[in-house]
């Protein structure tokens, strides 16, 4: 049976009731005899939002093997497999924890450098090895940012852009780390439509054209900056949204642009009939 080391009582700001699961960042663990490490779980309710300031009691079901504090700190005493068990009121979640004598010779991570706009986010990956060459994953795993305002990332790795700049992500296992260095770029335009590209507008009618840009993510970007103009207002008027309007009979050509990308539309009003 699991030895519960010790229960902590559920802090105050959260609903009890609301936790409907708890989540290990890694499936299972392993560990070094004399290693330690501290788990972290993830509260979520039924929709899959975290629920944060949730107080967790820990327990190992074979505490001489790996034992665990009330922190969620594991530390691998003696060869063999323990279940770590986190419990946040009714509910609780396993973690399998291996200890083993053979240590860890490299660590390291991919990708060693990225490349991300804001709001963008991608996984970093731990390469773990031992002493024969072999892969040691899944290992306990502290990540961090050197500037969470640039790159903020989570436990079990995936890195978000917050704001333009460079950070460093750092993984560490024990007395060992690895970093990987993340560049938040802005979007830029990479290219630029006109919809519809021809129309035939009447004397005094109007139509609304749509211009869109593509960043080099090839993701829209709603909020770019427009620039619209006629080769010939006297024929065809349009505004800074891009609506146009037919001011007399003959052709014209309807230019955005937005930096030095162009596209083009032309519009074609015919005279009235007599």
């Amino acid at each position: 049976m699991p030895t519960e080391l010790e229960v902590v009582e559920e802090m105050p700001g959260y609903d009890a009731a609301a936790i409907a699961k708890l989540r290990f960042f890694v499936p299972r663990a392993v560990l070094t005899v004399g290693e330690h490490a501290r788990l972290i779980v993830a509260a979520e309710d039924a929709a899959g939002t975290e629920v944060p300031g949730v107080a967790v009691r820990w327990s190992s079901s074979a505490p001489g093997t790996v034992s665990v504090d009330a922190d969620g700190v594991v530390e691998a005493l003696a060869t063999g497999e323990a279940r770590i068990i986190a419990t946040a009121g009714t509910v609780s979640a396993e973690l399998g924890v291996i200890a083993s004598r053979v240590s860890v010779r490299a660590f390291g991570v991919h990708p060693s450098r990225a490349s991300l706009c804001v709001g963008e986010s991608a996984r970093i990956e731990v390469d773990v090895t031992d002493h024969r060459g072999l892969s040691r994953d899944p290992r306990i795993v502290a990540w961090s940012s050197s500037d969470p305002s640039i790159a903020r990332v989570t436990p079990d790795g995936r890195v978000t852009a917050i704001g333009h700049g460079q950070a460093k992500i750092t993984a560490a296992n024990g007395t060992l780390n690895a970093s990987a260095t993340v560049e938040v770029v802005p979007l830029v335009a990479a290219n630029l439509t006109v919809s519809p590209p021809a129309l035939t507008l009447e004397i005094g009618a109007a139509e609304q054209l749509k211009a869109t840009v593509l960043s080099q993510r090839q993701t829209v970007m709603p909020d770019a900056v427009l620039r619209w103009q006629s080769s010939d207002p006297k024929i065809v008027w349009v505004d800074d949204a891009g609506a146009v309007r037919g001011v007399a009979a003959g052709v014209a050509k309807i230019r955005v642009s937005c930096g030095s990308f162009f596209a083009t539309s032309t519009i074609r009003v015919p005279a009235r009939r007599p």
